[in-house]
């Protein structure tokens, strides 16, 4: 997927995720403004990360509604790194995702 930002397109990603067994999926070009967190109709969870003031950039996480209990932590850090934070045994689990610029960008945003 490109971007979640249009109407029907969550619903489009859990259409295409129950091919797979899945419990965690990082997202990138999620493109939702601000810090959040969303319940689908499915059950399912996503927390997010943007910008402000622009619908661009964006990272996130889609969390399974089968272990969106052991969720204890999310971090929203900046537009293009969110972390999160899962009770597991024999350890808790941190996931980090970032979404870095492409070579498309300029150089300064680039470094």
């Amino acid at each position: 997927m490109r971007t979640l930002q249009p109407c029907g397109k969550v619903e489009e990603l859990e259409h295409e995720l129950k091919r797979y067994r899945w419990n965690v999926i990082g997202l990138a070009e999620v493109r939702w403004k601000g810090n959040g967190e969303k319940t689908t109709d499915s059950g399912n969870v996503i927390w997010y990360s943007g910008l402000t003031d622009k619908r661009q950039q964006g990272v996130g996480f889609i969390v399974n509604k089968e272990i969106v209990n052991t969720v204890i932590k999310v971090d929203h850090i900046s537009s293009r790194i969110i972390s999160i934070r899962l009770a597991a045994v024999p350890m808790n689990i941190t996931i980090i995702q970032v979404y870095a610029p492409t070579s498309d960008y300029d150089d300064d945003i680039i470094e």
